[in-house]
């Protein structure tokens, strides 16, 4: 982890004390870098063809395969440390507000299923991206991510795209 934070043993001593202090530190710029690569997504409110949101989902798994490490540790000390879990749940639901966003603004403009609910949808997706990340994308190799990208974009494409010109 100390590697991935690209500080040297005794620096992170000198400023972090422990693993959560660093891990707390690092949440935050984790959580932005995320955020600017799910924008990929996130940002074709009004429309994209299927190899576009391929596309997406490629630059959004490439930021987590950089980071893998740094959210294993996260995720695993989500449930014994507080200040993680807070920094956890936090990143979590900046996502889900977002992914929220982007599929109203797309049910307005009629290319996301109107029908169903923004706020279910994000959540299930949010969570199944987040899951499938850790422990499909994070440890495979290259071949194997382009399986999962396709997949990935297979299920959102169909949940909120596909049906969309008949809202069913």
């Amino acid at each position: 982890m100390v590697n991935e934070a690209g500080v040297a043993r005794s620096t992170f001593y000198k400023y972090f004390g422990d693993k959560s202090g660093l891990l707390s530190s690092l949440a935050v710029a984790v959580r932005d870098d995320f955020l600017q690569a799910a924008d990929a997504w996130l940002a074709m409110t009004a429309g994209g063809t299927r190899a576009e949101y391929e596309q997406s989902f490629r630059i959004i798994f490439e930021a987590y395969r950089t980071h893998r490490v740094v959210m294993r540790c996260i995720v695993e000390q989500s449930t014994q440390d507080a200040v993680i879990g807070a920094h956890f749940r936090e990143m979590m639901d900046v996502f889900v507000g977002a992914v929220e966003q982007h599929i109203l603004k797309g049910q307005r403009a009629g290319v996301v299923v109107e029908s169903r609910s923004a706020s279910h949808l994000a959540v299930w997706l949010t969570w199944m991206l987040e899951n499938g990340q850790m422990r499909l994308i994070a440890p495979a190799d290259d071949r194997a991510v382009e399986k999962y990208t396709s997949a990935a974009t297979d299920i959102v494409w169909k949940t909120l795209y596909a049906d969309a010109g008949s809202n069913g």
